[in-house]
C-alpha cells in the first residue's frame, strides 16, 4: 500500500480516537461530572443541560474538524510541496502558523462556546487537549518523510513508534 494512503489513514485513525473522546465526554456527561455547571446564554437566561450539551457538542466538533483540516494540510504540504532543504527554517514556520490556526479554534471556543457558571476551565482544557494534542499527535506521528522530523518532539515520538 502507498505510504501517503497509510498515513492519511493513520491521520484519520487519530482523529477518529478524538471523535470517540468527544463522544464519550458528550454521552458520559463528562463536563456536569466534572462540576461544570451550564451559565447564562442567549437573552440571560440559564441554559438547560440539553441546551449546554448541544453547545459545548458542535463547539467540539468545529474545534476537532479545524484540528483535523490543519493536520492534513501539514501533510499535503509536506508531500506535495517545496523540498525541505529548499525552504530553510520555514518548515517550522509553516507548522507553526497551522498550530496558531488550532489555537485560534481553540481561543474562540473559549469565548463563544457554551458558558459556564462554575468549573469553565474544564470545558477550556477539554477544547485545548481535542484542538491542541490531537494536531500534534497527529503530525508528530505521520507527517510525511520530507518533513517527518520538523514537528518538534517528532524524532522522541518516532523512536518510540
Amino acid at each position: 500500500m502507498n505510504q501517503v494512503v497509510k498515513d492519511f489513514a493513520c491521520i484519520l485513525i487519530v482523529f477518529g480516537f478524538c471523535a470517540l473522546f468527544v463522544y464519550g465526554a458528550v454521552g458520559g456527561s463528562w463536563p456536569s461530572e466534572l462540576g461544570v455547571q451550564p451559565g447564562k446564554g442567549d437573552q440571560n437566561k440559564l441554559l438547560t443541560d440539553t441546551e449546554f450539551t448541544e453547545r459545548f457538542e458542535s463547539w467540539a466538533a468545529l474545534v476537532a474538524a479545524v484540528s483535523l483540516v490543519c493536520s492534513l494540510g501539514w501533510y499535503v504540504l509536506g508531500e506535495w510541496g517545496p523540498r525541505s532543504k529548499s525552504t530553510g527554517g520555514g518548515w517550522l514556520f509553516a507548522w507553526i502558523g497551522l498550530l496558531l490556526v488550532v489555537l485560534l479554534a481553540v481561543i474562540v471556543a473559549f469565548f463563544w462556546g457554551p458558558p459556564a457558571s462554575e468549573n469553565g476551565w474544564v470545558l477550556d482544557g477539554f477544547f485545548a487537549a481535542i484542538g491542541l494534542f490531537f494536531f500534534y499527535v497527529a503530525t508528530a506521528l505521520f507527517s510525511p518523510t520530507n518533513t517527518k522530523y520538523v514537528v518538534p518532539g517528532s524524532t522522541v515520538l518516532r523512536k518510540g513508534w
